[in-house]
């Protein structure tokens, strides 16, 4: 009986099974400890938008972060819509939902990619209205 087989019969999951097995190879890989001393730099660098235009709040933890917008009278979630299309044409994928965008990179981004990354939002915020 394969592990997966033997977590299914015993928890009604294999899909646990399957989960602890990737963590082990992303601890092995040591992208837990990568993502610890990275996320210093992701932090500030997602905190840096505060006072940009139309940013309400910014929240993070780790390598994941929501930047929310004001919402514009008779058009909620068209700032994000547009700060995602802005991002996009500027070679950068974010996703919008609601009156925020939502970012969770790769485990593996490098400081220069997380630096271009916040000056697209930058820069589409500053053209949005």
């Amino acid at each position: 009986m394969r592990q997966a087989d033997r977590g299914l019969a015993l928890n009604g999951s294999g899909a646990l099974v399957d989960a602890v097995v990737e963590m082990a190879r992303f601890d092995e890989a040591g992208l837990f400890e990568r993502t610890r001393k990275i996320a210093d730099h992701w932090e500030q660098a997602a905190h840096a938008l505060k006072g940009a235009p139309h940013v309400i709040d910014i929240r993070n933890i780790g390598l994941v972060a929501a930047i929310e917008f004001a919402p514009r009278p008779g058009g909620p979630g068209q700032r994000s819509a547009e700060c995602a299309e802005a991002c996009y044409q500027d070679g950068v994928l974010v996703r919008a939902g609601a009156d925020l965008i939502v970012l969770s990179p790769p485990l593996t981004i490098e400081p220069d990619e997380i630096d271009r990354i916040f000056a697209s939002i930058r820069k589409a915020l500053d053209t949005i209205a």
